[in-house]
Formats: structure tokens, C-alpha cells, sequence
């Protein structure tokens, strides 16, 4: 399904986990085989604190993200 362990904590609301991801140098634009990329998993699950800290990160998503 092409999930990358960033979108497995971000579906799941693991913010330390992301965190240590994304420090990791986790890629943040992945798509899933469905287009999704981790922010987007985590806002279909209401992770709010996951969403707002990958938009604090440099994703460099554009309107139609």
C-alpha cells in the first residue's frame, strides 16, 4: 500500500514517534498507493496534535494537498 512508517504513526496519533520521524529525515511528501500523504492520515483520523505539528514542518504542500 506503499505506507511508510511516518503515515503507520501518523494514522495511528503517535506525535513522539513523528516527531522522532521527521527528525529522522522521514520523507513528509510519501503518498500512499491512494495518494495520501501522513498528514493527510492523520487528519482522517482527527490527530489533531500529529496535523499541527507536520504543518509546522517544512512540507511544502500546496492548496490542493
Amino acid at each position: 500500500y506503499g505506507r511508510t512508517a511516518l503515515h503507520f504513526a501518523a494514522w495511528n496519533g503517535n506525535l513522539k514517534m513523528v516527531r522522532l520521524l521527521v527528525a529522522s529525515g522521514s520523507p513528509l511528501n510519501a503518498k500512499t498507493i491512494d495518494g495520501k500523504r501522513a498528514i493527510r492520515c492523520a487528519a482522517d483520523r482527527n490527530h489533531a496534535d500529529v496535523v499541527n505539528y507536520l504543518l509546522t514542518t517544512d512540507l511544502g504542500l500546496k492548496r490542493s494537498d
